[in-house]
Order: C-alpha cells, then sequence, then structure tokens
C-alpha cells in the first residue's frame, strides 16, 4: 500500500495504509471525498499552492509561482499517479477519497513533507486487494502491502516480521522494522552518538561524522560559530560552512543587506545569506545579501530569481521555457536552467534532449538514456551486459561476479 504522502518529490516513495471504498464519498466529519479521476490534479494544484515562497529547507526544493511548480513537477514526472489510478479502476487497490482529501490538507504547509510523523488519512488512501502468492506489478495492490520482485515478476508475499531475512527493501519487512544486512532488525531512534552513514541518520540538532579520537562515523551534536566543518549540514541552524578548500569554519548565514561572497560555498551558493536572500555581486563588484526576486522582477541572473521554475529571461524573472518557447542560454554559474526539465535551450528556442542514438549535448541526454562516449544510450536491451537496469520487458539476471545480462520477463498471468 501507498501513503498519499509519498507521492511527492521522489515520484511515489512508500508507506503502509488502510483503506475502504473505491469512489470515495464523504468521510466522517464531513470531509470532502476526491474522486480518483481529480487526484492527481488535486494533489498538484494544492500542494504547488502551499509550497510557492517556502525556503528550500522546508521540503528539499522552492517554488516560485504555482504554474512554475506544476509545470516542473509535471515534467519530472513527479506525483505522477497513473500507475495507480490504473490500478484502482481495475479494482487491484480501494481508494479512500475522504482520506485523500485530508491528507493533502495535512501535507499542504511548508513542512509538510517533513513532518515527523504521517498524518493518519495519508496511510488510510490506498489498500491493496490481492492475497499472498497472487501477481502484482506495485505494492499498494498487495492486502500485505508488499510486491516481491523476482526475475521481473511480482508476487504479493507476507512481511517478514524481527530477525527473519529479507531482500535488502525495508517494505519486506513489518512496520517498525528496517532490512539491514538482510535482517529485519529494530529501526533505532536518531539520537546523539549512533553510528551513521550520513546526516539525515541523525536527529536535527547532529551531524554525522568522526568525534576526535574516534575512527567510526557518529551523529555528534552540530558545531558553533568558528568550529571546523566540512560542509553546510555540519553546523548549527543560522550557520554555514565556507570552503575554499575542503575545510571551513562555522560562519553566522549573512542577513539582507550584509556583504558576502557568492562562491564561497561548493555545495550551496545560496547558503551564504538568510533563506529570504541570496549571494548577488553588486555595481562595485563586491557580493551582498540581496533579496529573492518573484516572477516579472528585474534580474542579471537566474539565481536572484527565487525557485526552480524561475530563471532570468530577458532581464526579468519568468517560468522557465516549455517546449518550442524562446529562450537564450543562462549566464549563472549555479543555476543554468531556463527551461523545463528534459529540455535544453537550444538554436533559440527550448528542445528535447538528445534521445537514443544522438549525440549527447553537454554529456547530457533525454530520460532513460545515458551519454557514452559522445552518443545518447539507451538502456540495455536482450543479451546486452547490465548493471541493475534494463529496457523495457528485460530484467538483469546477475551471475556471481561482474555485470547481469539482460532477459526477457515471463510472469505468469492471473492474480
Amino acid at each position: 500500500m501507498k501513503s498519499l504522502t509519498c507521492l511527492s518529490l521522489v515520484v511515489l516513495a512508500t508507506s503502509a495504509c488502510t483503506s475502504s471504498t473505491n469512489s470515495g464519498g464523504t468521510g466522517g466529519g464531513g470531509t470532502t471525498a476526491v474522486a480518483i479521476d481529480d487526484l492527481a490534479s488535486t494533489y498538484l494544484n494544492t500542494l504547488c499552492t502551499a509550497f510557492v515562497g517556502c525556503p528550500p529547507s522546508a521540503n528539499g526544493i522552492s517554488v516560485g509561482t504555482v504554474e512554475g511548480c506544476k509545470a516542473v513537477f509535471t515534467a519530472e514526472g513527479m506525483g505522477d499517479l497513473s500507475k495507480m489510478i490504473n490500478a484502482v479502476k481495475s479494482n487491484k487497490i480501494k481508494y479512500d477519497g475522504a482520506s485523500a482529501q485530508a491528507c493533502i490538507t495535512a501535507m499542504a504547509t511548508c513542512n509538510g513533507f517533513s513532518q515527523a510523523v504521517e498524518p493518519t488519512a495519508c496511510t488510510a488512501t490506498f489498500t491493496g486487494t490481492i492475497a499472498d502468492g497472487g501477481s502484482c506489478a506495485q505494492n499498494e495492490e498487495c492486502i500485505s502491502a508488499y510486491c516481491l520482485t523476482t526475475n521481473g515478476c511480482g508476487t504479493c508475499t507476507a512481511r517478514a516480521a524481527e530477525n527473519a531475512a529479507c531482500d535488502s527493501s525495508d517494505r519486506g519487512c513489518v512496520d517498525g522494522l528496517a532490512c539491514l544486512n538482510h535482517v529485519c532488525t529494530k529501526a533505532v531512534a536518531k539520537a546523539l552518538g549512533n553510528s551513521c552513514s550520513y546526516w539525515l541518520d541523525c536527529p536535527d540538532s547532529a551531524f554525522c561524522g568522526v568525534a576526535p579520537g574516534a575512527s567510526k562515523l557518529t551523529c555528534l551534536p552540530r558545531l558553533d560559530v568558528g568550529a571546523t566543518c566540512s560542509e553546510n549540514t555540519d553546523c548549527k541552524a543560522g550557520l554555514f560552512c565556507p570552503l575554499d578548500t575542503t575545510t571551513g569554519k562555522c560562519t553566522a548565514v549573512g542577513k539582507t543587506g550584509d556583504p558576502c561572497v557568492a562562491n564561497k560555498n561548493m555545495f550551496d551558493p545560496a547558503a551564504v545569506c538568510e533563506s529570504t536572500a541570496v549571494c548577488v555581486t553588486g555595481t562595485d563588484g563586491k557580493g551582498f545579501c540581496k533579496p529573492y526576486l518573484k516572477a516579472g522582477g528585474a534580474c542579471g541572473d537566474s539565481l536572484e530569481c527565487f525557485g526552480v521554475d524561475l530563471a532570468c529571461v530577458s532581464g526579468k524573472c519568468a517560468i522557465v521555457g516549455s517546449k518550442d518557447a524562446a529562450c537564450a542560454p543562462s549566464t549563472s554559474v549555479f543555476k543554468s536552467a531556463v527551461c523545463l526539465p528534459n529540455l535544453m535551450c537550444s538554436g533559440g528556442k527550448c528542445t528535447d534532449l538528445p534521445a537514443a542514438g544522438q549525440p549527447c549535448v553537454d554529456n547530457k541526454c533525454a530520460q532513460n538514456a545515458s551519454c557514452n562516449n559522445g552518443t545518447c544510450k539507451g538502456p540495455p536491451g536482450s543479451g546486452e551486459a547490465c548493471y541493475g537496469t534494463c529496457a523495457d520487458g528485460f530484467y538483469c539476471a546477475t551471475g556471481t561476479s561482474g555485470p547481469g545480462t539482460c532477459t526477457a520477463i515471463s510472469c505468469n498471468s492471473g492474480t
């Protein structure tokens, strides 16, 4: 089962759910239900309206306009619910429209996707109907909420209990457990002193690093002003890590009007100023923190325009171009996109990135293709070497060593 919360910026993630009806209706307390055919548009409209102007730290992405947000998210495939909706209509998944509306409403805040506890409504939107042993295409179709894929074919499977073997997916374990070293293990609460792999393993007040005299990574308290750092997340809130080489010292972010050095942080050039401002170079050649510009604001660099959906076009902040829209290459070092994702500015207009078989452009290719020796190449097909991904209709059959081989998928039909 899939939580509606996770249909966000990662093109649908995971969470167990419970639900009831297929078409919606009105839920308890008079909650208005979202019809299944309106789910995608309601989801996108509501969340984009709420996200406009939110600092990047809130949901990991910033947008300047509702229209631009919807265009960028759609181009990226974010929130693509087509597979879910088709499964609902074919009765493989039950859908609760009232829970969907309540979930969308609960998530429509700047911090909607960083809530510590997922709203109950979000885990009650979709429920699977296929019993263990039945064929499946996605977790949400299964009563168990787990579709185990073997050789490209999915089978609804019971989720494993603590200390049982798992296939490396947390979804293969019951709620509250994580698949660690192929064993379902109780999730450890984030806390200072815990072992970690990166900063997301630690609480907000900590970062993942090696303490003096230690050899292993653990969650350490975030650093004060003047402490040696290697990235922004090492420092306390309101500080950043200015890097001239590989280390720096935690420094207070600049407020509007404060002097700054625009390229002082290789990880995040916008981090040198408070969240409402960006470091730009003035007419005197010196950097200062300038408030972000909204759509229509006069600009000299795309970095001045707030949000991934805005770029500096003909001296004004405007929504990045759709296909065939007029464009001019960006002069920004850190924010170069002037067209929607999967498009490039070529010949004065936004055009498709090169497809498989075409020459790469700046080492870029269309989705599902990669640049290989100057030519865009699609996923490997029948009999070709693979490292996990193959063309549609094939799976990567792995051997004892080295790459696998793309092999045709052959599944039993039925549920």
